[in-house]
C-alpha cells in the first residue's frame, strides 16, 4: 500500500492548484456580473432572469427536437452486397478411381522405401517397421 501511496502522492496538491484556479476563476467573474448589474432595478433584473432562461431553456429544446425528430441523413459506413456464386456438385471425397489410383502410388512407394532400406542392409527402427505393416494392412 505504501508503494502506491508514494506513486500517487503528487495528487492531491495538484488537485488543489487546479481548484484554487477555478474557485479563482469563478470569484472573478461573479464580482465582475455583480459590479455589472449593481444599479438595475428589481424589474430588470427579473425581466433579464427570465429572458436568459427562455434562452437557455428554447435552445436546450431546439437541440434535443433536432436530435429526435431529424431524419438520418449519413451514409451506410459497411454496406452488405449479396454475391451469386457458381453452384458446383457436391462430392464427399474422391471417386472410387481415384481413390484406387491413390492407394496403388502409396503402395509402390512403400515397396520402394522398403526395397531401398534392405539395400542398405541399415536396419529399420521397430516404430517405421510398425507403420509400413498398418499401411499395407489398410491397402489390402
Amino acid at each position: 500500500m505504501q508503494r502506491k501511496e508514494r506513486k500517487y502522492e503528487w495528487v492531491d496538491p495538484v488537485a488543489d492548484r487546479i481548484a484554487r484556479y477555478f474557485i479563482r476563476m469563478q470569484l472573478r467573474i461573479t464580482s465582475a456580473l455583480n459590479k455589472g448589474v449593481a444599479g438595475w432595478s428589481k424589474k430588470t433584473l427579473t425581466v433579464s432572469l427570465v429572458g436568459f432562461c427562455m434562452l437557455a431553456g428554447g435552445s436546450s429544446l431546439l437541440i434535443t427536437g433536432r436530435s429526435l425528430f431529424t431524419k438520418k441523413a449519413h451514409k451506410k459506413v459497411i454496406r452488405f452486397d449479396k454475391m451469386n456464386l457458381p453452384r458446383t456438385q457436391e462430392t464427399n471425397g474422391p471417386t472410387e478411381e481415384e481413390q484406387k489410383k491413390w492407394e496403388e502410388e502409396i503402395a509402390q512407394k512403400v515397396k520402394i522405401y522398403q526395397q531401398v532400406m534392405d539395400s542398405l542392409g541399415e536396419p529399420v527402427s521397430e516404430g517405421l517397421r510398425d507403420s509400413l505393416q498398418m499401411i499395407e494392412k489398410i491397402l489390402k
